[in-house]
């Protein structure tokens, strides 16, 4: 393949570099999900003693090469990090990578590591019922607000969107679900692609009826189904009385 071609070229510029302990193969060129328009993605394992980060982005052959540059202690502490962030995802991604160059064997420890992070339960968390309150209490106010414009308003669309954000952020931890808010562009592979979601690990999302709904209020962007939307979350996220409401917190 062309691709493994272009690859060779990476790894033979990288593997001069000093600094450097192992490359791994990740994203769509790993799992075999890409496309013409995928990156290849790339994890550096880097020396222990590099204490800097970095990504970047560098064109081989027409062929856009996006990496990460991490120590095998750094990337440890992100795998730990996340995981009691309630997320597996850099751990998922280094369990489905491919090794293209591991003269060290640090990065296949990094792999048994990924594999028990990526295998183990996340720790189930409950959001109290003040939490939820104030969820709903702030999706209240975006949802006046919207119900109080029109579409031609400028920003309409803006705090539809904002609202549609909030709303999946805070349902998804109710229900304790995994999700990578972070990078948006993911986002609609987290809820309907079952190919990526078989890939990585990742369980469907659990309330398909909310899913469904969600989505359905994002392809309209009509107020009818924000109000059904609004509606679901009312009885579902928190039984919310918008006449009494009294919500308490700690300093």
């Amino acid at each position: 393949m062309f691709i493994e071609k272009v690859l060779e070229k990476f790894v033979v510029h990288w593997k001069q570099q000093l600094n450097l302990r192992g490359i791994l193969l990740t994203g769509s060129y790993a799992v075999g999900l890409q496309n013409e328009n995928s990156d290849v993605d790339i994890r550096l394992i880097l020396k222990y003693s590099v204490e800097k980060s970095f990504k970047g982005l560098e064109t081989i052959d027409e062929y856009c090469f996006s990496y990460m540059g991490r120590s095998k202690a750094e990337t440890m502490q992100k795998f730990n990090h996340q995981f009691f962030s309630n997320v597996k995802m850099e751990a998922r991604i280094y369990a489905v990578g491919k090794i293209v160059h591991d003269p060290f064997g640090d990065i296949a420890e990094i792999l048994k590591v990924a594999h028990v992070y990526s295998d183990t339960p996340l720790i189930k968390k409950e959001v109290s019922n003040e939490d939820l309150k104030l969820y709903m209490y702030s999706l209240s106010q975006k949802y006046q607000f919207i119900e109080k414009t029109t579409p031609e308003d400028a920003f309409y669309d803006y705090n539809y969107i904002l609202y549609l954000k909030s709303t999946l952020a805070y349902y998804a931890e109710k229900l304790n679900i995994e999700m990578n808010y972070g990078n948006d562009t993911k986002l609609f592979r987290f809820l309907i692609d079952e190919k990526y979601l078989s890939a990585y690990k990742y369980p469907e999302f659990q309330d398909k009826t909310f899913r469904n709904l969600w989505i359905s209020a994002l392809i309209k962007k009509d107020k009818n189904s924000l109000n059904i939307l609004h509606n679901f979350l009312e009885e579902n996220l928190c039984n919310f009385n918008k006449s009494t409401i009294r919500i308490e917190w700690k300093k």
